[in-house]
């Protein structure tokens, strides 16, 4: 099904630093443009990515969402295996060699996660929703789930910590408030 809705959308490839980031664009409804890009869930720079190609798309009336997937088992990493194989720091010899070695096999085999279906039904959504989210956490277990959230909110702690502008822990808690009401309406 993923498949489907993927070949059935303009697809847009989006290579910063190496990383890939997988743009699917559609037109639904009346004519509206919406634009999915498919990042890893802890990835800042798809994060980034995502919300600087909101706010241009905007100007086009062109919704974009971004769907934020944990750990599945699809073939997301056998392209970057094959070229991270080919690098010198992957060759025998090199310190890096062992560590790169594991890492190619992680990304080459990824048969223990589960299928991406949830993956796919947030695609769904985001494009056939009248009003999708600009952001889905899609993740197969708590644990994934929670990694990411945490790893949001050091990001946020760090940016908050030693300026002359700092918020307190009640007024970052009372934040955290607002927007999680603002979320459930």
């Amino acid at each position: 099904m993923f498949r489907r809705i993927i070949t059935s959308t303009a697809v847009i490839t989006i290579a910063i630093f190496g990383l890939s980031q997988n743009t699917f664009a559609d037109t639904v409804g009346e004519g509206k443009q919406k634009a999915i890009l498919v990042t890893g869930a802890s990835s800042g720079i798809g994060r980034n990515i995502a919300e600087t190609l909101a706010a241009e798309m905007a100007l086009f009336d062109v919704q974009v969402s971004a769907i934020n997937p944990g750990n599945y088992n699809s073939r997301i990493g056998t392209r970057e295996a094959a070229e991270l194989a080919k690098k010198p720091y992957s060759q025998s010899g090199s310190a890096y060699a062992e560590h790169i070695a594991n890492d190619i096999e992680y990304l080459s085999d990824r048969s223990m996660y589960k299928d991406p279906d949830e993956v796919t039904t947030a695609v769904i959504h985001a494009l056939f929703d009248p009003t999708p989210k600009p952001n889905y956490l899609v993740v197969p277990n708590e644990k994934e789930a929670e990694w990411t959230i945490r790893k949001i909110i050091e990001e946020m702690a760090e940016l908050n910590a030693d300026h002359k502008f700092s918020y307190s822990d009640e007024q970052l808690v009372e934040m955290l408030k607002e927007a999680t009401a603002a979320q459930r309406k």
